[in-house]
Formats: structure tokens, sequence, C-alpha cells
């Protein structure tokens, strides 16, 4: 957070910050008036919380209560579903949580064949064409025909990865079988 307070006379600012988590009340300064603060804090919790500040100066002198809400809320990611096709592979990732999915990411690695010719990976990084939220309940579908087309002979292994902003990482691995352009996942 950045904080800023101009003092109408210049005075030396000091910051008194409640996180509204049950931590300390932080009392901080003295700053010049006028100069950015920057100010870290980590909540461990999820949910809504009311930050409140107030600058006090060199003489005492407080600024009225300013108040700043916001929601922080993890969510949790499923992998639910690995399925071969016709050069390719497809996975389904599902936000099993309450809460919005923020930024989802992916990376799904193929491997293998008869002589390992097989060794192809795709990654979505929460780009706007993959879609960067996923709302709870809903699914996303992958497919590594984006990063190019699946052709041999053999076993493979599919692993499969899925994260966001919000959720922790998550992976899955399963094997499969290729015959020619055709994959099928056991």
């Amino acid at each position: 957070f950045t904080i800023t307070t101009n003092d109408p006379d210049y005075d030396e600012v000091f910051y008194m910050i409640n996180w509204s988590d049950g931590s300390e009340e932080l009392l901080i300064g003295p700053f010049d008036s006028g100069e950015n603060v920057i100010i870290n804090h980590i909540w461990t919790e999820t949910g809504l919380y009311s930050i409140q500040a107030k600058a006090i100066d060199s003489y005492d002198v407080e600024s009225d209560l300013a108040i700043f809400e916001f929601s922080l809320s993890k969510t949790e990611l499923e992998i639910v579903a690995i399925s071969g096709g016709f050069g390719s592979v497809t996975i389904d990732i599902k936000n099993i949580g309450e809460n919005i999915a923020e930024e989802v990411s992916s990376i799904v690695s193929v491997r293998g064949g008869l002589f390992s010719e097989i060794n192809l990976t795709h990654t979505c990084s929460g780009c706007s064409e993959c879609g960067t939220t996923l709302d709870p309940g809903a699914v996303k579908t992958e497919n590594t025909g984006e990063a190019g087309f699946i052709i041999g002979l053999g076993s493979i292994e599919v692993s499969a990865s899925a994260w966001a902003n919000n959720a922790e990482i998550i992976s899955k691995k399963t094997n499969g079988f290729v015959f020619g352009p055709l994959i099928i996942i056991l």
C-alpha cells in the first residue's frame, strides 16, 4: 500500500494503521509531508478486511480516519479430466472452491513413444485468450494442440499442473498410448 499526506504546514507526518486482522496497530514515521510511503502487510486468513489509517503530524494534529475495504479470497482448483483424442491431449480444470479463481494458468507435458520421440509441452499463463478468471463450479479446458500435433507409437506419460493467483498449484499424472495420431488415455 502507498500512503501520502500533504500537511498544510509541511510538518513531518506519522501514520497509524490498523490492518483489521488482529495484528497490533502500527505507528510509523516520521515522514516528510507529501512523501510517498510504501507499507507492506501479509494477511494469513481469507476474509473481508477494513484497513484504517490516519496521519498525525509532529504537533499531534490528526487527519480524519481513512478506511479501505477489500476481500482476500482463496479458492481451490482440481484437474477433473485428462483425455486423449486426435493428435492432442485435453485437460479440464475445475474451480471447486467458493471464490473466483484469478489468473488461472496451466502446463501440460506429453512424453514418451516407442523411441521417446514425443516431447510436447503446452503452457497457458492466464492470458486473455485463455481466460484469466474461472467462476466457482466452472471448468476451463486446455488442449495441447495449440503447442503442436502429436503423432507416434507407444506408451506416453501425461503430466498436468494448474494454479491461480489465489489457488495453490495442483498436479496430476496419467499414462496413455499413442497409435499414429490417435491418443488413448488409460
